[in-house]
């Protein structure tokens, strides 16, 4: 949907989904977060120059943990695709991607996120996101 994202939905390798739906990956969760959780909700996103997310009234998130594990070997910042988390007054963080990295976070009520424009300066490299939300 243009006026709300561009970016390509695809699958989760076989190994990484298992790994995120297991019993031990939502105790270690658990135990890092102090909650108990039941269940993760994961999906795979690639996102390649000219791909964003933008903020929509209409997709009120939900207060809770969500997780970005980022897949790539190589990203630099100059070539966009940071993800933005705000409230309704100001820019309360960006995480950069970073290879490898599993970023947790506590998403608040009234907070909300989008992917900063991935720009021409990205050539053919390509952002590889697997997301996912816990309850």
């Amino acid at each position: 949907i243009a006026d709300r994202f561009s970016y390509s939905e695809i699958e989760t390798p076989k190994e990484i989904a298992s790994f995120f739906a297991s019993k031990e990956f939502l105790s270690l969760i658990s135990v890092i977060t102090g909650k108990r959780l039941m269940r993760c909700k994961q999906s795979a996103k690639k996102f390649s120059q000219g791909d964003y997310t933008l903020l929509h009234d209409s997709e009120q998130l939900k207060p809770g943990f969500e997780f970005f594990f980022d897949i790539n070997p190589v990203w630099n910042p100059a070539w966009g695709g940071s993800l933005i988390y705000r409230d309704a007054h100001e820019e309360l963080f960006r995480l950069l991607p970073t290879a490898n990295a599993l970023t947790i976070i506590n998403r608040k009520k009234g907070m909300e996120r989008f992917m900063d424009y991935v720009n021409i300066k990205a050539g053919d490299n390509q952002q590889i996101k697997i997301t996912g939300t816990f309850r």
